[in-house]
């Protein structure tokens, strides 16, 4: 369905055709999985128009049309791998990480990569501070992390799914 060769970045080529080549049969959520490469974060990715891009991107490119300025695109069947243009819409950015946060996509508190402390750690940070007791550079010393790591958790400026 989608390996003809309307609308691509520079008409008809055989770019066009070797992209559509490299996606699998719809799933059955109707999603049109890339086979190609990933990237490490999952979404497809191919060479295209001189330099290389995210898959989806091309495919909402060539067959949706332009991205707006300040808008990306994204998925409404959440699979990173899906180049079905039916499932792909331009979004702002914004919108996007609330959408994933609001899917659980999003890897917060213990689950993100630069997490050094623990959700009991930040449980224990915000009680001994709030008692007075701990100054937010002792605590720091105390847990051998950043002091701005512990400004940021007592004033809820990150951890702020921690009640």
């Amino acid at each position: 369905m989608y390996g003809n060769n309307r609308g691509t970045l520079n008409g008809p080529d055989a770019f066009d055709r070797s992209f559509w080549a490299r996606t699998g049969g719809s799933t059955s959520h109707g999603c049109i999985e890339w086979l190609g490469a990933c990237a490490q974060d999952g979404y497809g990715m191919a060479n295209w128009d001189r330099r290389g891009g995210k898959a989806h991107r091309y495919a909402y490119i060539t067959r949706v049309g332009p991205v707006p300025p300040g808008m990306c695109v994204c998925h409404r069947c959440d699979n990173r791998r899906c180049v079905n243009p039916e499932h792909l819409f331009a979004g702002t950015y914004s919108a996007n990480a609330q959408d994933a946060g609001r899917k659980g996509r999003r890897a917060v508190g213990e689950r993100h990569p630069s997490a050094t402390v623990s959700v009991i750690d930040v449980l224990l940070i915000r009680r001994l501070y709030k008692c007075g007791h701990f100054s937010q550079r002792r605590l720091a010393a105390q847990l051998g992390v950043a002091r701005d790591t512990i400004r940021s958790i007592v004033t809820r400026k990150t951890w702020k799914h921690v009640a």
